[in-house]
């Protein structure tokens, strides 16, 4: 039998900078229901957003056929269990971003963005080397001083002098 449930966590993994949150930065995650999702079928869980896990009781994001669940990479959620006898649930995951914001994706490397073998490479990386798998270059609008820090911390060793030198004003 296989497992889905999982613990609550944020999609952080599907860039290769961390999350600029502010309107017009964000991307969007989802999941389009191919058949009735209903809690007995592994319906995912909804805690809300933030930096650290919220307290509460999960929301299900139940739904039937048709529904789309979209929300923001930094909401936490999770994957249940299916319960009920011979259940199944049929659904797309999708992920959508600005056409000019490369550093996100889903299908390929940026799933192991913040960790291990990429980490290590990352960090070894100049701003033209990153630039290459779509990070933005320094002096980009992209960058503010708290995502330096947070780029700094995410890939331990790497020199952000280069995005630090070059914030835009």
């Amino acid at each position: 039998m296989t497992d889905y449930g999982q613990p609550f966590h944020q999609d952080r993994n599907h860039s290769i900078v961390p999350d600029r949150l502010e309107k017009g930065w964000w991307n969007m995650e989802g999941f389009l229901y191919l058949s009735d999702v209903e809690d007995d079928v592994g319906a995912t869980e909804i805690l809300g957003g933030g930096p650290t896990l919220p307290k509460g009781k999960p929301i299900s994001a139940s739904g039937k056929r048709g529904s789309f669940l979209a929300y923001r990479p930094d909401i936490w959620h999770r994957g249940v269990n299916l319960t009920k006898p011979r259940g199944a649930r049929f659904i797309m995951s999708t992920s959508f971003r600005h056409a000019g914001h490369e550093w996100i994706g889903f299908d390929s490397f940026q799933q192991h963005s913040n960790r291990g073998p990429w980490s290590k490479f990352a960090a070894s990386c100049s701003p033209e080397e990153l630039a290459l798998f779509g990070a933005p270059l320094p002096g980009h609008p992209y960058w503010t001083p708290e995502l330096v820090d947070a780029f700094e911390e995410r890939y331990r060793g790497i020199d952000a002098s280069p995005w630090r030198k070059n914030l835009p004003l």
